[in-house]
């Protein structure tokens, strides 16, 4: 901790520093530090218009912080050429002088014991902070605590209410802005978690761009190639067989706008505070949205996909619950195509050629229907298993480590939960939801 002016602003704060080291086996290494500035002005002007004259001094007894600007950088006592040099050289208060302030250098201010005679306008309450710094609150005399000095005992008691009365008021009133400022904090974070899982969807719309684009392709093509038969059929008034030609452009252009439409909703972000729509969802159209993104990936991959048809209603929202099946069928595909061909491949039956297999069953209990989601790639390993629903825990080289943390909130947020199984081959995910009556 420092506090000091700022090297560019030159507006005085509190810095403080953390270096930020990583674990494991990069210990060793320092790859920076982490520094916040916390600055008081809005704590000065609360002190100014709640508790009066109130300031904060260092060890040393310099004003660091106060409700009257003008002080700050002034000190309670009379320091020696030797002291200022010291503090001067640690660069804290850039070219200020450093003079004791007016009230103490003329010895205006008292503690709560006074004696007849002292030249005292004011009278001081001291509180110690942990760091060494100390708060002084100071209240005038005035002409009626002066008229009232010949009653001593009654005029401390009477201070020392009024300087306890003034920061009870203080301590209300920063609880209240602490509390506000606590609302704002969260939902501040309720926002930043919205884009965290907004910037997830856009990250895997960018790794499946391809496969979709050959899934529009395709039928565009046949469009093209359909369209151009049947202006040879109607010319050659085979109208019969150019109608037929006509009915599978128009089935073709149902396919190409329903692969655009699942794109369009499945990139859509949330409306969380207005209220996500979270309700009854036909579980199997959710199946059936997530089938259509990555259909051309799985195709590709050559594995054997086995899903259950489910009648099933779940609670939740349909392109979130999109992005969790893409999210774990995408760590699946991934798995099984590093599995292909290695050692660890062979070892859990997957020959050179083989795609591989991945198995999504349904079973309904009650008010809970759970979801099982396993794969024949290498599995997951005891070190990862305890630590895959941690914040940038990856088995990946180029993995963040947010995938599957995301899906857990956004199912905890529907009310319901996810976890890995053991398995003996690959790696199983069950996910547990409430039933849509």
């Amino acid at each position: 901790e420092q506090f000091a002016l700022g090297t560019r602003s030159r507006v005085p704060g509190l810095f403080v520093a953390r270096r930020v080291a990583p674990k494991g086996k990069a210990r060793g290494i320092l790859p920076g530090v982490l520094v916040v500035k916390i600055r008081f002005d809005r704590l000065e002007r609360e002190w100014k218009k709640s508790a009066g004259t109130v300031f904060v001094t260092s060890g040393q007894g310099v004003i660091l912080v106060s409700s009257v600007p003008k002080w700050r950088f002034e000190t309670t006592r009379k320091l020696n050429e030797t002291e200022q040099e010291q503090l001067r050289a640690q660069v804290e208060f850039g070219e200020r002088p450093l003079l004791q302030n007016a009230l103490f250098a003329r010895n205006a201010v008292g503690g709560p014991v006074l004696s007849l005679g002292q030249n005292i306008t004011y009278v001081e309450a001291q509180e110690s902070l942990p760091n060494g710094w100390v708060v002084h609150v100071l209240s005038p005399l005035g002409s009626a605590l002066d008229a009232a000095r010949n009653f001593g005992r009654l005029v401390i008691l009477a201070v020392t209410g009024l300087i306890a009365a003034l920061f009870a008021f203080y301590i209300l009133r920063r609880r209240a802005i602490i509390a506000r400022e606590q609302r704002e904090n969260a939902a501040r974070i309720a926002d930043l978690k919205d884009r965290l899982v907004q910037s997830n969807k856009l990250s895997i719309l960018g790794q499946i761009a391809a496969g979709v684009g050959h899934e529009i392709n395709q039928p565009m093509a046949a469009i093209g190639l359909r369209a151009q038969n049947a202006h040879k059929l109607i010319a050659a008034g085979r109208t019969a067989d150019a109608a037929k030609a006509i009915e599978d452009i128009s089935a073709l252009t149902k396919r190409v706008g329903a692969i655009t439409a699942e794109l369009r909703r499945f990139a859509r972000r949330g409306e969380r505070r207005g209220g996500t729509r979270i309700g009854p969802v036909a579980l199997q159209s959710v199946i059936d949205g997530t089938l259509l993104l990555l259909g051309d990936r799985i195709r590709s991959s050559n594995i054997i996909l086995s899903v259950d048809k489910t009648d099933a209603r779940v609670i939740g929202e349909q392109g979130r619950l999109e992005q969790i099946f893409v999210n774990l069928f995408q760590n699946a595909l991934d798995a099984i195509g590093d599995a292909i061909g290695d050692p660890i491949g062979d070892a859990i039956g997957n020959a050179p050629g083989d795609g591989g297999r991945i198995d999504l069953t349904i079973i309904r209990s009650g008010e809970t229907v759970s979801i099982r989601i396993k794969d024949s790639g290498p599995g997951i390993g005891p070190d990862m298993l305890g630590k895959l629903f941690q914040p940038f825990s990856s088995s990946k080289d180029d993995g963040m480590g947010l995938g599957l943390v995301i899906c857990r909130d956004i199912i905890a947020e529907f009310g319901g939960e996810i976890s890995a199984l053991p398995a003996k081959v690959g790696a199983e995910f069950l996910i547990k939801l409430k039933a849509a009556s």
